[in-house]
């Protein structure tokens, strides 16, 4: 990730955190539209789908689920979609990478897809 996307998932968490402890959704807006911006900027695109590190795995991983439950909270099922695809072909190629930790995130995917099927 560059210093441009450090610095704005960084700021992205603060107000993630922000709107979790006060419930204002201007917040979970802001945090939806710095979201997009780091994809849209493919701040990630440093770190390729094929990477071996489960660190950046691991990142690529909180980055998609965090944006997917900003976009489910303000009903963006569009967005929802495409993340849950994108983690859906991350858990495909990180299997072999994600000993420790792919049973965990499998989980995650299965209870979301689950949960958007009710």
């Amino acid at each position: 990730m560059t210093k441009d996307g450090a610095f704005h998932h960084f700021f992205n968490v603060l107000l993630y955190q922000y709107y979790l402890r006060t419930s204002n959704s201007r917040y979970l807006l802001d945090s939806c539209g710095v979201y997009s911006v780091i994809e849209q900027r493919d701040y990630f695109g440093d770190v390729p789908m094929y990477v071996k590190s489960p660190v950046e795995i691991e990142k690529k991983f909180r980055f998609h689920f965090r944006y997917l439950v900003a976009a489910f909270l303000l009903d963006d099922l569009d967005t929802v979609s495409r993340n849950l695809t994108n983690i859906s072909q991350l858990l495909a190629v990180a299997e072999p990478d994600l000993q420790n930790t792919f049973k965990q995130w499998k989980q995650a995917e299965l209870e979301v897809h689950e949960f958007i099927r009710r």
